[in-house]
């Protein structure tokens, strides 16, 4: 696995955590705002992996043909 995958699924994992045991301790829907928390933080997560494998490998990638290019050698333009 590489570092920024790494990086950002420990940064998550601490929010899942931190959600987990500490928000809601006065409240008396604790359950709910754990949940809230936990799920908040893996959906983020997953985006955010979604959108990281999607850049290391893209699907569609551009394409450039040969009329599409002009020249321009300072005086005018080659097309």
């Amino acid at each position: 696995m590489s570092l920024p995958v790494i990086v950002v699924t420990i940064f998550f994992a601490v929010v899942a955590l931190f959600g987990f045991f500490i928000a809601g301790r006065n409240s008396k829907d604790r359950g709910l705002v754990q949940t809230m928390w936990v799920t908040t933080a893996l959906c983020l997560w997953l985006f955010w992996l979604c959108a990281y494998l999607s850049q290391i490998n893209p699907l569609v990638a551009p394409s450039l043909k040969a009329k599409d290019v002009c020249v321009n050698d300072g005086a005018d333009v080659i097309c």
